[in-house]
């Protein structure tokens, strides 16, 4: 049941696998079981809160939704302008109360990294330019622009930015067709990418 599963993400507790497929979103325990059956609209990477919520895009030109843990039916959280195609990529902020997500535009770096206030509905720009924004436990934002990975220092009691962006990789693996870029942080803050180079290798049986 994990065939063309992609924009893989472990649960909080550690136990289990959310991924998306072509025909929707779907979970999987990490000891192994059935695969769940979440939803089946799904666009780009997904997002898990503490409780057991998930949040995500159900197609490539609408806004955030989520399903509430123990729920049945979605909840929609924003919805985009006419300047934006979707809201893509969300992450919960270790707060619980915000998702940082993608504002994706064409071409991709005139995008934008967005924060919706999940009591509110209230959402605000913090980053313009980038897309496949991740927060990381060092305190930073980080982003893409390019084939180039930045991070801005970011303080979350405030919800902006403090400071300079910084570039920290050159030549990251990015695809701006879908707003993603190949990298991922790990809750000490280790980073893990995928360079440009490597990804465009011709492939050889």
């Amino acid at each position: 049941g994990t065939e063309f599963g992609i924009y893989s993400s472990v649960s909080p507790d550690g136990r289990s696998v959310l991924f998306s497929t072509p025909s929707g979103l779907r979970s999987i325990p990490l000891a192994g079981g059935p695969v769940a059956e979440l939803t089946g609209e799904v666009w780009g990477r997904a997002g898990w809160g503490e409780d057991g919520t998930i949040y995500y895009t159900p197609s490539i030109n609408s806004g955030l939704w989520m399903i509430p843990s123990g729920a049945n039916a979605p909840e929609e959280i924003t919805r985009p302008d006419t300047t934006e195609l979707g809201h893509w990529h969300p992450q919960l902020l270790p707060d619980g109360e915000h998702l940082l997500f993608t504002s994706y535009r064409t071409p991709a770096d005139s995008s934008q990294i967005k924060v919706v206030s999940l009591r509110t509905r209230v959402v605000t720009t913090i980053q313009q330019g980038a897309f496949w924004g991740s927060y990381s436990p060092t305190g930073h934002l980080l982003f893409a622009r390019g084939q180039s990975l930045y991070a801005v220092p970011f303080e979350l009691d405030g919800l902006t930015p403090r400071g300079r962006e910084v570039p920290l990789i050159d030549g990251i693996a990015t695809s701006p067709l879908d707003g993603r870029a190949h990298y991922a942080l790990s809750e000490t803050g280790d980073l893990l990418y995928v360079t440009a180079e490597e990804l465009n290798r011709p492939a050889e049986l």
